[in-house]
């Protein structure tokens, strides 16, 4: 059974009751993989800030010397959809889904946003992204990034960058998204059954499907090959070698954490032993699409005591849910742990 291990960014080491024996430390080989935070704006497309990120979340290698998993071709995965508080202070705060290549310089992503500047909302709206030799091509559909290199179906009624439904803040989820980020030759194995909304000469591409479960599928568009391969260092990215799903907060440098993760309600309570809390946001019901052999993705907390930047202070957790929802995660917190000022 492969491994997801999940990184964790904490007020303190969490209790003894969530380090059970092998469920802490990652797997020889697999090192857990940097994050490069989203590019932020002061107001929309204005001059780019450097600010302080903050994370909770997990990651798994489908294929490794560890797990020989080979022609993975998509993943998949149910989460809650919430509306995080979100300071004056924050840029963004976000839940994402991404595909990367095994280095994590090549990346495509999907995932809901609470973020003023580039929506002039505090409502979530859903957000496309990709990443080339590690530059961030911008979010597809958003008149922002116009030349990002997204190719929209616009037949969809449901569109990049537009307004998703949620659950409120400080409240149990009861939204649930299925996020998919999958192959178009996948999908559309013959180029007679191509998808009808993508131009001609498109050729193929990373597809991304994003609907309420038990909606029908709405595939929101396509980041073509032609990004990778058209590159100035020209590269080929067609097979997931790296999968994560994280919360990530962009605060302005130097403050503590002033937003929600999630629901704003932590993974786990104060109880002794810890037990996990129902309103935390959670994710589940991965999968792997076309794997070889065929798997189903499991994971282990692991904790990550290293902040991701000088000033992150560790204030969100992470960690499994309930039994038996063994292949499910919960994470999030209140705007600075609810113990921190500065705000």
């Amino acid at each position: 059974m492969q491994k997801l291990k999940s990184l964790i960014t904490a007020a303190a080491l969490l209790p003894a009751a969530l380090a059970a024996p092998g469920s802490a430390g990652a797997v020889p080989g697999d090192p857990a993989p940097s994050r490069t935070g989203h590019p932020v704006t002061a107001s929309g497309a204005a001059t780019l800030v450097t600010p302080d990120f903050h994370y909770a979340g997990g990651y798994q290698y489908p294929s490794s010397a560890n797990y020989p998993v080979s022609g993975t071709q998509g993943v998949s995965v149910h989460a809650s959809n919430s509306k995080p508080y979100i300071n004056a202070n924050t840029y963004h705060t976000l839940f994402e889904v991404a595909v990367q290549s095994r280095d994590g310089a090549q990346k495509v992503e999907v995932g809901h946003t609470v973020d003023l500047a580039l929506n002039g909302s505090s409502n979530p709206h859903s957000f496309v992204g990709a990443w080339v030799n590690n530059v961030f091509l911008g979010y597809g559909g958003h008149a922002s990034y116009p030349g990002s290199g997204w190719v929209d179906n616009a037949s969809e009624t449901t569109n990049a960058g537009a307004a998703v439904t949620y659950t409120p803040t400080g409240t149990a989820p009861t939204t649930v998204y299925d996020y998919e980020i999958v192959r178009s030759e996948l999908l559309y194995p013959s180029p007679a059954t191509k998808p009808t909304w993508a131009p001609a000469g498109t050729g193929h591409g990373w597809i991304i499907r994003y609907q309420k479960v038990g909606d029908p599928d709405n595939e929101l568009g396509m980041w073509p090959d032609t990004l990778w391969t058209g590159a100035s260092t020209p590269v080929t990215f067609n097979k997931v070698g790296l999968f994560q799903a994280f919360s990530e907060i962009a605060e302005l440098a130097g403050n503590p954490p002033c937003s929600d993760s999630g629901t704003g309600i932590f993974a786990y309570n104060n109880a002794v032993p810890a037990a996990p809390n129902a309103g935390a946001a959670w994710v589940k019901a991965f999968a792997y699409h076309n794997a070889s052999p065929a798997v189903t993705p499991d994971f282990t907390v692991s904790i990550n005591p290293a902040g991701n930047s000088p000033n992150n202070v560790r204030v969100y957790d992470y960690g499994t849910a309930s039994t038996p929802d063994l292949d499910s995660i919960r994470y999030g917190g209140p705007m600075n742990g609810g113990v921190l000022g500065g705000c």
